[in-house]
């Protein structure tokens, strides 16, 4: 039988809950990429796997922000980098 873990940091299952963010009165489960950044404003980002796991789930969102900003300057300046490729 499964016991009630309410004063534990695993849940039910003996699994580590996710951190949460208390809004409203009710916790909420915190996203990871924002709980990471977060420790980075708060100057608390200091172990080395908390920073490698910044750089993991952060990379895809840079890339795609990077990725944004080529189609948008392209479009801009008429230059789009797909065509000046060679048939």
């Amino acid at each position: 039988m499964l016991a009630s873990n309410v004063h534990s940091p695993t849940g039910a299952h003996g699994l580590p809950m996710a951190d949460s963010a208390e809004v409203g009165g009710r916790t909420r489960p915190e996203p990871h990429l924002v709980e990471k950044t977060g420790m980075l404003l708060d100057g608390t980002l200091r172990r080395p796997i908390d920073i490698f796991d910044l750089v993991l789930h952060g990379s895809p969102v840079a890339l795609l922000i990077v990725r944004v900003m080529i189609d948008v300057a392209a479009r801009v300046t008429g230059k789009h980098p797909e065509s000046s490729a060679p048939a």
